[in-house]
């Protein structure tokens, strides 16, 4: 219900209380309250604070479904590998990163597997670098949940090497309580000195207060490296790309060919995204498969091999897309509609992406050019009616 439009909330339970007295009719309302309160507010003639008491005279008891253990969320993650043919490719580190950096939310999860297999699948570059389709998780996971990091390390002025200088600053971080002040020699020493080159920073040895020069040294790093510095499972994702040449092969595949799929956004609300206990198990009890990767062909044989006719395929886009605008337009501001149809036919990227990697259409019917065109098509036959 929290996503149906205030005055069909409003009717539902408008409806639901001509029935309260009814023996043995009982209604259960699966929805984040706090969305609802705001969605009746209206009619109760306040704010949601006067929503939440409208609702109290209609709902007798709330219960709120416990958050999911993080051992349900990795049994989540590994069936989504599973249907997806990347379970080769998801090992223990890249599921925790997964769990965490997601909020446990199965749609984000679901998001982040269907980027990289499109990823993939649209950009072959990756199949036949020698870098191969595990650096494209790592790039993929960087992208969606450590977009600041991910950023930096695409911009041609970010210095030579922004991971080495991360790492070695984890490294240099580990060990400034009790440096080895006895042998500079040690390569602890080195990865400071190649810290403060970096920098373009002073360091005169010995550094008899290393502490202080380390808190200096802080001051010019990007404010996300002291934050990301005590996440262990971002610095084993990094640590897994590899040595200096792997690292620098790594970085020069994301600035010649930059990923197509954009990081998902969350507008207009920052609540976009966010999904309630119920709907977190609505999830779990009702899954929509994600598009396969034909890789390895074990996976490819678990699959039923389903043809789909290329007209089909269309008109259900067409109809994917509607949908997709429709629910985007629902609240948007009148200004925001006027300045993306001014854009027409360039989508702002951002939704394109979530339109692509949310569609239930196949990843083979998704390359066709037809079939995503139908997809914008349908996005803009919306928001035109929503005008209307």
């Amino acid at each position: 219900m929290d996503r149906c439009s205030e005055n069909v909330v409003i009717k539902v339970c408008e409806a639901v209380k001509l029935y309260l007295d009814v023996p043995g009719l009982i209604f259960v309302l699966a929805c984040d309250q706090s969305v609802l309160a705001r969605g009746v507010s209206s009619s109760a003639r306040g704010g949601a604070g006067e929503g939440r008491i409208y609702l109290e005279k209609i709902v007798q008891v709330v219960y709120r479904v416990p958050l999911p253990e993080e051992t349900q969320v990795r049994n989540l993650i590994r069936g989504y590998a599973r249907q997806s043919g990347t379970r080769h490719l998801i090992d223990d580190n890249v599921a925790t990163i997964l769990a965490r950096g997601s909020g446990r939310n199965p749609r984000k999860i679901k998001r982040i597997i269907n980027s990289f297999v499109l990823e993939y699948e649209l950009d072959s570059s990756w199949r036949t670098s020698a870098l191969g389709s595990e650096q494209l998780v790592r790039a993929v996971l960087l992208q969606q949940l450590y977009s600041s990091f991910y950023e930096l390390l695409v911009r041609e002025d970010a210095g030579e090497d922004p991971i080495g200088a991360f790492l070695d600053y984890v490294d240099v971080r580990d060990k400034v309580a009790e440096p080895p002040m006895d042998n500079l020699n040690d390569p602890w020493w080195e990865k400071v000195r190649r810290l403060f080159q970096a920098y373009r920073l002073m360091l005169k040895l010995p550094a008899e207060n290393i502490a202080n020069e380390i808190k200096r040294l802080e001051a010019e790093l990007p404010e996300d490296f002291l934050i990301l510095a005590q996440n262990s499972a971002f610095i084993t994702l990094l640590r897994g790309i590899g040595d200096y040449e792997v690292r620098k092969d790594f970085r020069g595949q994301l600035i010649r060919r930059p990923l197509v799929t954009a990081r998902v956004t969350t507008w207009p609300s920052t609540e976009w995204d966010k999904l309630s206990d119920e709907e977190f198990w609505a999830e779990l009890a009702a899954d929509k498969p994600i598009a396969p990767m034909a890789n390895k062909a074990q996976d490819r044989d678990e699959r039923p091999n389903v043809a789909i006719n290329l007209g089909d395929a269309v008109q259900a886009a067409h109809g994917e897309g509607f949908n997709f605008g429709q629910s985007i337009a629902r609240d948007a501001p009148p200004l925001w509609l006027e300045a993306v149809l001014a854009r027409r036919p360039r989508m702002p990227q951002d939704l394109e992406a979530r339109l692509l990697q949310n569609s239930a259409l196949p990843i083979d019917v998704l390359l066709h050019g037809e079939v995503r065109q139908a997809l914008r098509r349908g996005f803009w036959d919306a928001l035109d009616r929503t005008k209307r």
